[in-house]
């Protein structure tokens, strides 16, 4: 069997709702049992917002490892690459092939 990586580019939006995946109160009966529960932010809206993207290019044995960050303000989407930032990337360059692993944040 041979390992390789796959490498197919993934189109991931820096903003989603997931609204649509909570369920609806049922009854009157559920509603009463839910008041009693502790809400612990599970209250609509479900909106996320990208803020960071870790990059890895290579293969299964060896490469390196990037990351975007949004800082925000001035600085915008910051480019990481071990002792090299780079402020104010366009979000091309963000959303690309190279994501391993996606941070979403609930805004």
């Amino acid at each position: 069997m041979e390992l390789s990586k796959i490498n197919l580019n993934v189109d991931y939006p820096t903003e989603f709702n997931l609204d649509k995946y909570w369920p609806a109160i049922s009854s009157p009966e559920e509603a009463q049992k839910l008041s009693k529960l502790p809400a612990r932010g599970q209250i609509p809206p479900f909106n996320y917002k990208l803020f960071g993207v870790i990059n890895h290019f290579g293969n299964l044995v060896n490469g390196h490892y990037t990351s975007y960050v949004d800082k925000g303000g001035s600085n915008g989407w910051c480019y990481f690459d071990d002792d090299r930032v780079t402020k104010n990337c366009s979000l091309n360059k963000v959303i690309n092939g190279d994501a391993y692993v996606l941070f979403y944040s609930r805004v």
